[in-house]
């Protein structure tokens, strides 16, 4: 089951607004890929993520 990019990016949020990542605050980009399940991604997994979460 491949996730859509909508889903993608609210796991990206809500894993944000867990870790109270907002104003100020940091996280890098290595740090969202963490918790996503390859086979969730699809062939392009890791690469999505960078896409959608620098978007």
């Amino acid at each position: 089951m491949d996730l859509s990019d909508e889903e993608i990016m609210a796991r990206i949020i809500h894993k944000l607004y867990r870790r109270g990542n907002w104003g100020e605050s940091h996280t890098s980009f290595e740090n969202l890929k963490k918790g996503f399940n390859q086979r969730d991604l699809g062939k392009k997994g890791p690469k999505r993520v960078d896409r959608l979460g620098s978007a």
